[in-house]
């Protein structure tokens, strides 16, 4: 059930969390949970392609198709792979569905000017660094970027339409 985005360790009986392998650009942790007739998935990952292994790990664990997803805040690590559970329901807060709604349509030349700034600024950071724990550190997140920045043009946003 591992693949290059995350590992997944049983938490308890029905319980697994989905964990994020360093650099893979899936960044976010995810949990899968069997509650019995459902299957509820927390958190999506940052990536559309890290939330499809996300999905289809979770239907394989539970032999069943995922009901709910929860997102615990609006961050893309916890909801840029949303798209790949169009099946399910989707709970957030208040709050979170307002700030992703407001976010709207994702505009992808800017998202990737954003990006890449950050990736120019890590090169800076990274060629004056010389603790070798930081140089690994700064590669994983030049290598979130780059995965993250080679998805935004299929990234679509979804709201989440059952709130508390």
């Amino acid at each position: 059930m591992n693949n290059k985005y995350f590992t997944i360790q049983q938490a308890a009986e029905g319980i697994w969390g989905a964990i994020s392998v360093p650099g893979s650009g899936s960044l976010g942790n995810a949990a899968i949970i069997d509650i019995g007739d459902l299957t509820v998935v927390v958190d999506t990952t940052n990536l559309p392609h890290s939330g499809a292994l996300l999905r289809q790990t979770a239907e394989q664990l539970t032999n069943k198709p995922i009901k709910y997803v929860i997102n615990t805040h609006f961050h893309g690590d916890h909801v840029n792979g949303n798209q790949e559970f169009m099946e399910s329901d989707f709970i957030s807060t208040v709050w979170t569905r307002d700030l992703l709604s407001e976010m709207g349509k994702v505009n992808i030349d800017l998202v990737q000017q954003n990006i890449q700034k950050l990736i120019n600024s890590l090169h800076e950071v990274r060629s004056q660094e010389k603790n070798p724990h930081m140089l690994t550190e700064i590669g994983y997140d030049l290598s979130v970027q780059r995965a993250l920045y080679d998805a935004i043009p299929s990234l679509r946003r979804v709201i989440p339409t059952i709130t508390f």
